[in-house]
């Protein structure tokens, strides 16, 4: 007696997560249609087809015989296959194919290759997008990067890179990307050493300009201001970005280069003229020339925009107390310590006048 179902069969030498891939999809499959008469999916690992050996693998649907009381998929995959997302696709496609082939047998329709074709692509695009991810990842994979994610947000650093070490061990597919979450994570723990070393593992094979500004600001953390400043230039050279041009012209003037860390903040203003953190810092450059009056101006252009921005009242009042206009340099002191306590400490390091 024939019973029913979807079932899936992979020869032993079949790449893991092909494997797992083609499981998910088995699964899915059995969730979208009845399958009345067992069908079982054979996945081979040597290519056998003599139609035509150029040819990627080979798939076909089996109708039972005699000897045979159940149908069958076979699917046959070349060995030599280097793109491996390429190859994930054709098979899921394959498998899908012969599905929608098996469904024309048990509805006694006549055989119609553009149809099975045309279902085959829906029900592969269909899959991608209930399981929001392409086929770059297995479904372990998945939740492996959920976990690392919920460890990185409750700030558990140390666990969040272990789970990032294990996917690379595993040949996980964005390995870069994985490389450079380690990196920040040891940001984020302020092991600026370690996370140079991955964040140069990253740009191995991967020259994103996230990652260099990255690596430039864990360079800063370290006061290399000089390779910083190299990073950040290859970061905005790949794709300009304001942070970059603030970091660059925080390294700048580390350095007392106060003309060219202003003419990064006019670069950041040329990106976005709302931005509120490049009139502020062009205004702490312009303190360090002496132009106050173009500083002054800079800083209210920063708390016009974000009137809680506390460091902006506090190089307020910086300025005025360089000024010696104690009356202003107060009020915008305790405007910044009352959107943010810690100017309190700083006005004492800075020696500014008690507060009221």
């Amino acid at each position: 007696m024939n019973s029913d179902g979807l079932r899936i069969r992979c020869e032993k030498d079949i790449d893991l997560k092909l494997r797992a891939v083609i499981i998910e999809f088995t699964r899915w499959l059995r969730s979208k249609y009845v399958f009345p008469i067992k069908v079982t999916v054979f996945i081979k690992n040597k290519y056998k087809s003599k139609s035509n050996d150029k040819e990627r693998f080979f798939s076909s649907f089996v109708i039972p015989n005699k000897e045979r009381g159940n149908p069958h998929i076979r699917i046959e995959v070349k060995n030599d296959m280097y793109d491996t997302i390429e190859l994930r696709e054709y098979v899921v496609y394959s498998i899908a194919y012969e599905v929608m082939i098996y469904m024309q047998w048990i509805k006694k329709l006549q055989f119609c290759d553009r149809d099975a074709e045309k279902q085959a692509n829906k029900l592969v695009e269909l899959f991608i997008e209930e399981r929001k991810d392409d086929l770059t990842i297995t479904n372990k994979e998945k939740k492996m990067l959920e976990l690392a994610d919920k460890k990185f947000n409750n700030k558990e650093f140390e666990k969040a890179i272990s789970i990032y070490k294990e996917m690379i061990k595993n040949d996980y597919y964005y390995i870069e990307w994985a490389y450079s979450s380690i990196a920040y994570c040891y940001d984020c723990l302020e092991n600026y050493n370690e996370s140079l070393v991955y964040y140069d593992k990253a740009l191995k094979n991967n020259k994103d300009s996230v990652i260099y500004m990255n690596k430039g600001f864990a360079l800063q953390a370290l006061e290399k201001h000089k390779e910083a400043i190299e990073n950040f230039d290859e970061s905005i050279k790949i794709k300009p970005c304001k942070e970059a041009y603030i970091f660059k012209a925080d390294s700048q003037g580390r350095i007392k280069n106060f003309k060219e860390a202003i003419e990064c903040c006019n670069e950041a203003l040329k990106l976005d003229e709302n931005y509120d953190v490049p009139y502020n810092r062009k205004g702490q450059f312009l303190y360090e020339i002496r132009e106050f009056k173009e500083a002054k101006k800079m800083f209210l252009k920063a708390i016009s925009i974000s009137p809680d921005y506390a460091d902006a009242y506090y190089n307020l009042a910086l300025l005025y107390t360089k000024l010696d206009d104690f009356k202003l340099s107060i009020k915008y002191l305790n405007n910044a310590i009352k959107l943010d306590g810690e100017y309190r400490r700083y006005a004492e390091e800075d020696g500014i006048l008690p507060i009221n």
